[in-house]
């Protein structure tokens, strides 16, 4: 059967809007698909990347504290950070307990990173928490506590007996990379906004308040009137993260690699390794010359020298923390 002249003119209209829509697909997008690292080597060639950036140029931040109702759900400090078009919400709440044998005069600090489908399909359908968010979650507890930002007696409210348990929730809602930096920077912030409740033993309450319990109870009670108390902070932390991008995949020359800061989720696929340097500063000072390094991450490249690691910690650490009186 052969085609009708309609049917012709719908073929060559739909074959027409085909070839238009083509036109209009970015080129570079197609080879940032097809080869990302040739496409990311091509800008670095020329000393920009791929969304004009300088290689050590960050993205804008964005932040906003106490976002949430601080009534609602327990929540007592939050924070969001928006580092270019990724972006973390925080929220803390708080829980009270028994210290442990090992430490009875400190409190605790638990954190949950949720990376769900939003941020895409390799979070889709999972079982176990993916691995990316428990490393950030252990990244956040070396930075807070092994990196003493946080004083755990503040949170002790009588030895032995009761203490604070501070429930960190880090929500990532959109992941376009660099996440340590975005999700440090929300709980630093959130921590800040948080105020203590002031609570007492119900033992030790007076009888108006503890009418209805039992005096023997291990419950606390919280005091009315009192103004709440924000956390005893070392200071502020500052991340940095930079990208190591090395012009070919097994070659670990250094004088052919090249250090991007903040890394975009497009070029963590195409990078090496990644090294965070974070750096706390005292409230009482809150210049650059009077930071001390909180902590060092790296997410090793595989079969990188030794040698080779420490130039690039080395460079690195001169860029995100220059030694005070230095060129640049």
């Amino acid at each position: 059967m052969g085609v009708c002249a309609t049917d012709q003119e719908s073929l060559l209209f739909s074959d027409l809007a085909q070839a238009f829509l083509l036109t209009m697909i970015d080129e570079s997008a197609i080879f940032e698909v097809l080869d990302p690292r040739a496409h990311l080597r091509t800008f670095l060639s020329q000393g920009v990347r791929a969304d004009g950036r300088e290689l050590l140029k960050t993205r804008n931040i964005e932040l906003r504290v106490g976002f949430q109702d601080q009534t609602s759900a327990g929540v007592l400090g939050s924070a969001e950070i928006r580092l270019g078009r990724t972006l973390v919400r925080c929220g803390i709440s708080v829980m009270i307990g028994t210290p442990s044998v090992a430490a009875p005069e400190e409190g605790d600090l638990d954190i949950d990173v949720s990376l769900n489908a939003i941020c895409g399909t390799k979070y889709e359908n999972l079982r176990n928490k993916h691995d990316d968010a428990l490393d950030l979650e252990t990244l956040l507890l070396s930075v807070f506590v092994r990196g003493k930002v946080l004083d755990l007696k503040d949170l002790c409210i009588e030895a032995r007996k009761h203490a604070f348990r501070l429930c960190v929730g880090v929500t990532i809602l959109n992941h376009d990379g660099n996440l340590p930096d975005a999700c440090i920077l929300a709980v630093m912030m959130a921590l800040v906004n948080f105020r203590k409740p002031d609570v007492v033993p119900r033992e030790d309450a007076s009888s108006s308040s503890n009418a209805r319990g039992n005096s023997k109870s291990s419950l606390c009670v919280s005091r009315t009137g009192n103004p709440q108390k924000k956390l005893k902070l070392a200071g502020v932390v500052l991340p940095s993260t930079v990208a190591l991008f090395l012009d070919a995949e097994k070659d670990y020359n250094l004088a052919s690699a090249a250090l991007l800061a903040d890394p975009s989720r497009a070029e963590e696929g195409c990078v090496s390794s990644t090294l965070t340097v974070v750096t706390l500063l005292p409230f009482t000072n809150l210049s650059a010359d009077a930071g001390s390094l909180c902590g060092v991450f790296s997410n090793e490249c595989e079969g990188l020298g030794s040698r080779d690691a420490q130039a690039v910690g080395g460079t690195a650490l001169d860029y995100v923390n220059p030694v005070p009186g230095a060129d640049g």
